[in-house]
Protein backbone atom coordinates (compact mmCIF):
# COMPACT_ATOMS: atom_id res chain seq x y z
CA UNK A 1 0.00 0.00 0.00
CA UNK A 2 3.06 2.27 0.07
CA UNK A 3 2.72 3.22 3.74
CA UNK A 4 5.64 2.34 6.06
CA UNK A 5 4.82 -0.20 8.76
CA UNK A 6 6.59 -0.72 12.07
CA UNK A 7 8.27 -3.72 13.71
CA UNK A 8 8.77 -3.49 17.46
CA UNK A 9 10.55 -5.56 20.08
CA UNK A 10 12.35 -5.01 23.34
CA UNK A 11 15.34 -6.17 25.34
CA UNK A 12 13.32 -7.89 28.08
CA UNK A 13 10.42 -9.03 25.91
CA UNK A 14 10.34 -12.29 23.96
CA UNK A 15 7.85 -11.15 21.31
CA UNK A 16 8.26 -9.13 18.13
CA UNK A 17 5.24 -7.30 16.77
CA UNK A 18 4.35 -5.85 13.38
CA UNK A 19 2.14 -2.77 13.32
CA UNK A 20 0.39 -2.14 9.99
CA UNK A 21 0.15 1.51 9.09
CA UNK A 22 -3.57 2.34 8.72
CA UNK A 23 -2.71 4.99 6.10
CA UNK A 24 -4.11 8.48 5.76
CA UNK A 25 -7.74 7.39 5.37
CA UNK A 26 -7.50 4.96 8.28
CA UNK A 27 -5.91 7.56 10.55
CA UNK A 28 -8.60 10.08 9.60
CA UNK A 29 -11.20 7.48 10.63
CA UNK A 30 -9.43 6.97 13.96
CA UNK A 31 -8.05 3.51 13.17
CA UNK A 32 -5.23 2.39 15.44
CA UNK A 33 -1.89 0.78 14.63
CA UNK A 34 -2.94 -2.77 15.57
CA UNK A 35 -0.18 -5.13 16.82
CA UNK A 36 0.29 -8.49 15.07
CA UNK A 37 2.59 -11.05 16.70
CA UNK A 38 5.43 -11.94 14.32
CA UNK A 39 7.47 -14.26 16.51
CA UNK A 40 7.86 -15.29 20.13
CA UNK A 41 11.55 -16.12 20.53
CA UNK A 42 10.89 -17.47 24.05
CA UNK A 43 13.87 -15.53 25.36
CA UNK A 44 15.04 -12.01 25.94
CA UNK A 45 15.82 -10.44 22.59
CA UNK A 46 19.10 -8.59 22.32
CA UNK A 47 18.46 -7.31 18.80
CA UNK A 48 16.65 -8.10 15.59
CA UNK A 49 17.32 -7.34 11.94
CA UNK A 50 15.59 -7.80 8.62
CA UNK A 51 17.91 -9.63 6.22
CA UNK A 52 17.41 -11.64 3.04
CA UNK A 53 18.99 -14.94 4.10
CA UNK A 54 17.98 -17.07 1.12
CA UNK A 55 18.33 -14.62 -1.78
CA UNK A 56 14.64 -14.52 -2.71
CA UNK A 57 14.36 -10.75 -2.27
CA UNK A 58 12.11 -11.06 0.80
CA UNK A 59 13.79 -10.22 4.11
CA UNK A 60 13.58 -12.66 7.00
CA UNK A 61 13.46 -11.52 10.62
CA UNK A 62 16.64 -12.52 12.43
CA UNK A 63 16.39 -12.41 16.23
CA UNK A 64 19.51 -12.41 18.38
CA UNK A 65 18.71 -13.79 21.83
CA UNK A 66 20.43 -15.69 24.59
CA UNK A 67 19.14 -19.25 24.88
CA UNK A 68 21.66 -22.09 25.14
CA UNK A 69 19.66 -24.39 22.87
CA UNK A 70 18.76 -21.73 20.27
CA UNK A 71 21.12 -18.72 20.24
CA UNK A 72 19.82 -17.51 16.88
CA UNK A 73 16.21 -17.56 15.71
CA UNK A 74 15.31 -16.77 12.08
Amino acid sequence: DGWPDLISGGWTESELYWYKNPGKEGLEKGWKWEPHLLVDARAENEAFKLRDLDGDGIPEIVVFCWVRKAPLVA
